[in-house]
């Protein structure tokens, strides 16, 4: 949950949005409708990979990238990298709405993540990621403002 004034702004990164005005519930987000809606109820997600002989889920809040290489998708945490079966695409829809954007055609990244946005040319970008690793992943001129008017910087 967070508080926001800017419900354009907040519309973009919630799942749902209800307004409120002097502590009234105003608008619970239901295209027109008055009526209040019951409580969201929020389905857990986990992404799932493979790790040597087994299956292991990741909460989407710990990955710091996806990235999609030969063929193959993987997932990376601060600590550890895994495969995953579904593809680059198929996560990006299923981690809609959960903070994630799409940086460069081969890489998906938690905006919770990002510590910088590096330009080296006029069209050249790159990301800093926050982990040890301080690990940098491309951005393209076209997703860097997406990334801009994202974030108002």
């Amino acid at each position: 949950m967070l508080t926001e004034e800017d419900l354009t702004w907040a519309g973009r990164f919630c799942t749902r949005v209800a307004e409120l005005e002097e502590g009234q519930l105003v608008d619970a987000g239901l295209s027109g409708s008055s009526e209040v809606a019951a409580p969201h109820q929020h389905t857990p997600y986990k992404v799932s990979a493979r790790k040597e002989d087994r299956i292991v889920l990741y909460d989407p809040g710990e990955v710091l990238y996806v990235t999609s290489h030969d063929g193959k998708t993987l997932l990376r945490t601060a600590n550890d990298e895994a495969t995953t079966p579904l593809t680059l695409q198929e996560l990006e829809e299923r981690l809609v709405g959960r903070g994630f954007f799409r940086a460069h055609r081969a890489y998906l990244v938690n905006l919770q993540h990002i510590k910088a946005v590096i330009q080296f040319t006029r069209n050249s970008y790159t990301l800093l990621l926050n982990d040890a690793a301080e690990t940098q992943i491309p951005l393209s001129k076209n997703a860097e403002r997406e990334l801009q008017a994202r974030l108002g910087y």
